[in-house]
């Protein structure tokens, strides 16, 4: 193990927050010298990944089975990738970056899912005729994950004594993967923001603002890009999309939640309705993502609308959970911390739908409070304008017009994350 963080008692408090409150937290950047640093035992990265899959699926116990190193393009180690079961069934994985803004940067935690270490293993497998390797023996003790590119990460192992590297369905050379870290700057790939080891650990609370006040999670989103700006990345849009409204929900189901609209969208543009009826499907995502109703909306004697929200973090694994039970048994996610333009241009660019949770400040009658709204991704595009800066926007359905376009880098968000979605 490596060292790193500040303090271990910084690190225990923030995974004990991040576990109470169902959201992220800020890690440290490396710096020379040890003097503050604590080790990062098997124990620790352990404690982590078993405490955030208890999290994400309560009253179920596991177990780590696997932990995997996971290295940067300059070949050094920044954490590890977690295998977790569950009663001895293989039930996802978590990936840890301690020099990522939030540890946690990509989980799965679903039954039968296994670390895309071990589906690469199996892939170099059934590939190790392509370097003359067909019946050499692969040592899983040096079986190693990659930074890439967002949402697609390299393995890398030893068979027969030579290394070759997993990246999706392709097997290549260390020569060629070192010629493409070589080629790739670390802004191109790693979009990540880095804190240093002298700034305190940044774990959201919420009832902590950030200093950008909005009037309404409305006002980040823009309806049409600004005249006079250049294309630079043209708009890219999923073929099937769709965009039901806050009006609709509230006609069709006396009932509003900003989530699950966003899981409708993905369900609907995929053909994957339950009972072929858009509120059986509807109702179905607000009972099993947990959407309670707000304290604002039981407040509320003027209306007979119920208005609920449900915890980050629930609205994909709901997704595939239904696709699976349609019969669409390839269906997969995987949820990202504090994604990014690039996280969603990858995605949209390989036909996967995309869920956007996040939090913003605003104004109030009592101050100011922070906002949460949940969106569907549907594509991207960017933009140069006349001082030749790029604005990169990510295509959402929101539920209240439509489409809009946001720009992640220029808004101040309270907390962010997503998925990456797979209906098939």
């Amino acid at each position: 193990m490596k060292f790193f963080g500040k303090k271990l008692l910084s690190m225990l408090l923030a995974i004990t927050m991040v576990v109470s409150l169902g959201v992220t937290v800020s890690a440290a950047e490396s710096t020379n010298g040890n003097d503050e640093y604590i080790k990062v035992t098997d124990e620790i990265v352990e404690s982590i990944a078993v405490e955030w899959a208890e999290y994400i699926c309560p009253g179920r116990s596991f177990n780590v089975s696997a932990i995997y190193e996971y290295y940067n393009l300059d070949d050094e180690l920044i954490g590890y990738s977690v295998s977790v079961t569950s009663n001895g069934t293989p039930y996802g994985y978590i990936l840890l970056d301690f020099f990522q803004e939030n540890i946690i940067t990509e989980f799965v935690i679903e039954e039968d899912v296994v670390n895309i270490c071990e589906s690469a293993v199996t892939e170099l497998q059934s590939h190790t005729s392509t370097y003359g390797l067909r019946g050499q023996s692969i040592d899983s003790s040096c079986v190693r994950l990659h930074k890439y590119l967002p949402l697609v990460h390299a393995v890398s192992v030893e068979v027969g004594g030579t290394e070759v590297y997993a990246i999706d369905d392709e097997v290549t050379s260390r020569n060629e993967y070192e010629k493409f870290c070589n080629s790739v700057s670390a802004t191109q790939t790693i979009e990540a923001n880095v804190r240093s080891i002298d700034e305190p650990w940044a774990i959201y609370d919420k009832n902590s603002q950030n200093e950008t006040v909005y009037g309404h999670c409305a006002d980040i989103m823009l309806k049409s890009i600004p005249t006079g700006y250049t294309v630079v990345d043209k708009d890219t849009r999923l073929e099937d999309r769709y965009s039901f409204s806050q009006s609709w929900a509230e006609t069709n189901t006396d009932s509003y939640a900003c989530a699950i609209i966003a899981g409708l969208n993905i369900l609907y543009q995929t053909d994957s309705l339950l009972n072929d009826s858009s509120v059986d499907t509807y109702e179905w995502l607000w009972d099993e993502t947990g959407t309670k109703e707000t304290t604002a909306s039981k407040n509320d004697t003027t209306s007979d609308i119920v208005y609920g929200s449900t915890t980050i973090g629930k609205i994909a694994p709901a997704i595939v959970k239904l696709a699976k039970e349609l019969g669409k048994t390839n269906s997969s996610y995987s949820n990202v911390s504090s994604p990014t333009y690039q996280t969603y241009k990858t995605a949209v660019n390989a036909g996967k739908s995309g869920v956007l949770e996040f939090g913003v400040t605003v104004s109030t009658d009592d101050g100011t409070a922070r906002q949460g709204h949940t969106v569907s991704v549907v594509g991207f595009r960017s933009d140069k304008d006349s001082n030749s800066t790029v604005h990169q926007y990510v295509i959402v359905a929101d539920g209240w017009g439509s489409y809009r376009y946001m720009e992640l880098s220029a808004i101040d968000f309270t907390d962010k994350s997503g998925a990456t979605i797979v209906i098939g």
